[in-house]
């Protein structure tokens, strides 16, 4: 039996040149510009008097305010593709109005990350159900994140990390909540992302999006829940098509969605973990290569 944890999923963290560190249990729900949140029991790390990383030549340097030591994946078996084997560092853009962006921040940022690290664990977790018939690499790499205890085990996913420069990302994401170019059939498209690429939009302009790590139905009330969104796309990112199948989280439209991914999405997860692929670059936008979930 394999115990979803999305709490656990936010990883084991190694700090460099901290001073003094705390962490605060953060416990809110909030609603704003048609999107909600409702998070419980997630770890907030505040550090302090952290080095800054991150440059760029000719102008002033972009500047972390918390300095991560990532894990080193040299030391661990990596997969054939890069996309999935390089981890996750993310930076949110905003696409709305100069205003509201400001206030909007860290309640989508939040969205974002909650939502990125449990769509991550439940693709780890649609491999785990077939684990016995895993090809020997993605078997080992699920041995490096699962807890095993006696009767049962617990997959970790790879860390997911906010970051503030642009160019420390290999993860980019889009969040409308005004305008929004990317979307010009309006809310016939809940969100889209670059296959086999590290680009994703996500389009809060038409629809409200809710985070609840104990919400794992496609819509909660008047929200969709962003988690089955997230991991849809993130399929995408990783070189994974359209389904043509009723019951997948690969489907086409948001009606048709599994509500995460089942054991053949995860053995299409693995298939295409084996495959050589690099991608192209976080921010990197192709219409021509880009797939969208439908609302209807």
């Amino acid at each position: 039996m394999c115990l979803l944890s999305p709490i656990l999923n936010i990883g084991v963290v190694t700090i460099s040149k901290i001073n003094s560190a705390v962490i605060y249990p953060l416990q809110y729900h909030q609603i704003f510009n048609g999107m909600a949140i409702s998070c419980r029991n997630v770890f907030i790390y505040s550090f302090f008097l952290l080095s800054c990383v991150g440059s760029r030549q000719g102008r002033k340097p972009c500047e972390e305010s918390m300095n991560w030591q990532f894990e080193d994946y040299s030391k661990k078996p990596l997969l054939a593709n890069q996309i999935f084997s390089k981890g996750f560092t993310v930076f949110v853009v905003i696409e709305g109005k100069p205003k509201h962006i400001a206030q909007l921040r860290d309640s989508v940022n939040a969205l974002i990350a909650n939502s990125f690290r449990v769509a991550l664990t439940n693709w780890g977790v649609s491999m785990l159900i077939n684990y016995k018939r895993m090809p020997k690499s993605v078997q080992e790499y699920l041995d490096n994140y699962t807890l095993k205890e006696a009767g049962h085990s617990t997959y970790n996913a790879p860390p997911v990390f906010l970051v503030e420069c642009p160019e420390n990302a290999n993860m980019v994401v889009h969040v409308y909540t005004d305008g929004g170019k990317k979307f010009p059939d309006g809310n016939a498209v809940l969100a889209k992302a670059q296959v086999q690429g590290r680009t994703l939009f996500i389009n809060m302009r038409d629809h409200r999006m809710i985070y609840n790590q104990r919400a794992f139905d496609l819509t909660f009330e008047n929200y969709y829940n962003l988690v089955p969104i997230l991991a849809h796309e993130i399929g995408h990112c990783f070189g994974l098509n359209h389904s043509r199948s009723s019951n997948s989280i690969m489907s086409t439209k948001i009606s048709l969605l599994s509500k995460f991914p089942t054991a053949a999405d995860g053995d299409s997860l693995a298939k295409v973990l084996l495959t050589r692929i690099v991608g192209t670059p976080a921010g990197y936008f192709n219409p021509t290569g880009c797939i969208g979930l439908r609302a209807d």
